[in-house]
């Protein structure tokens, strides 16, 4: 998550804490058709807890669901607390565990389907599940679980297409090839690539442009992307958990840094 220089206008402005348990769907904003909205759950924290994952913490049933948009899904992820409309710093640094994906196992499920191998003592959804149930996810098989690793597809496309607002705003208005000169960019003698970025781009943005110009995946799933959402605002005016995620059996699939990028999701 990079740092946030601002306040989400959209999030509690209490002196409470608030964790976010979980990124729902995102879909039509009827305010604002050009702006999608995306839904976050979020869970109070209980009075004198600070830890995130604490038991205690993972089954608060004092939650909300709050819509924003999608040009800030960079600045928030699973698990990170917000005061004021704010995020707090934690130390997380025990719970992070290193693992080995192989994303040839990958599957993509809807979470009410797998809801019942998921622990509560693990994860207590309670009054928030009418606005998660429809979520799609990444199941990943770990030493013959098939569900040991699940990652909601919003933190992959935060991670992987939309690690800043521009580009988050670009993968989901479906102007991810406009973000760059197309003439003066691309792959060079001895795999050098060049990004001649747009002047609204920030410096950074070209990491993640270099690898969309160098892959076909990443090219068709943003394409695809873009092209899930006019879908379904053509169809319906209501903010959806699922329908802009299905059938997105290969996010990040078939891609030869998938496995790589996997691991930096966690």
């Amino acid at each position: 998550m990079v740092n946030a220089v601002y306040a989400i206008d959209d999030f509690p402005g209490d002196a409470l804490l608030w964790r976010i348990e979980w990124i729902g769907g995102v879909g039509y904003n009827r305010s604002v058709p050009s702006d999608p909205q995306i839904s976050i759950c979020l869970a109070q924290l209980p009075a004198g807890q600070t830890d995130p994952l604490s038991a205690r913490s993972r089954s608060s049933q004092t939650k909300r669901t709050v819509r924003m948009g999608v040009d800030l899904l960079p600045y928030i992820s699973i698990a990170s607390v917000w005061q004021q409309r704010r995020p707090v710093i934690t130390d997380l640094a025990a719970s992070r565990h290193r693992l080995t994906i192989d994303t040839s196992s990958c599957r993509m499920v809807a979470l009410g389907d797998v809801a019942s191998v998921i622990s509560r003592s693990s994860y207590l959804f309670g009054v928030s599940w009418p606005d998660v149930r429809r979520t799609l996810l990444v199941a990943v098989e770990q030493d013959g679980d098939p569900y040991a690793v699940m990652i909601p597809t919003p933190e992959i496309i935060r991670f992987y297409y939309a690690p800043s607002t521009r580009l988050a705003q670009a993968v989901f208005w479906g102007e991810y090839d406009e973000t760059f000169n197309a003439e003066r960019s691309g792959v060079f003698e001895e795999g050098v690539v060049k990004v001649h970025l747009r002047r609204w781009l920030e410096d950074q943005d070209a990491w993640t442009l270099a690898r969309y110009m160098c892959s076909p995946v990443m090219q068709r799933e943003a394409s695809r992307l873009h092209k899930s959402l006019q879908l379904y605002q053509l169809n319906s005016t209501r903010l959806s958990d699922a329908k802009l995620f299905a059938n997105r059996s290969a996010l990040f699939a078939n891609d030869a840094e998938s496995a790589m990028i996997a691991c930096s999701l966690l």
